[in-house]
């Protein structure tokens, strides 16, 4: 069985002590320390040139974070599996101080 406990701490320096730990025992049992706040996003870009390479993505949005993982968006359409789709997905891990708000809504290539 597995529970879980939200502790609020009264400020950033206690909270980035106990991270830097990455864990407890409690009880005899391991207890992981995970931070609540999302740091990682799933950006989808859709009308993406089909000479865009993922790595000109990779470069284009670098400025806002480290871009983990960039791809095709997958077709589930039956007859449409292995048509090239004009839409890329990307996993972002965003700088500090960046929010989602601050990606562009329009990019060139």
């Amino acid at each position: 069985m597995n529970h879980i406990w939200l502790v609020k701490m009264r400020s950033k320096d206690d909270k980035d002590a106990l991270l830097k730990t990455g864990g407890l025992r409690v009880k005899g049992g391991f207890c992981a320390i995970i931070d609540p706040i999302q740091h990682d996003v799933t950006v989808t870009i859709h009308w993406v040139g089909l000479a865009v390479s993922n790595e000109s993505i990779r470069q284009a949005l670098g400025e806002f974070g480290g871009v983990l993982e960039v791809s095709n968006d997958n077709w589930t359409v039956a007859g449409f599996e292995h048509a090239v789709p004009t839409t890329r997905v990307m996993r972002l891990k965003l700088k500090k101080g960046v929010v989602l708000e601050n990606l562009q809504q329009l990019l060139k290539f």
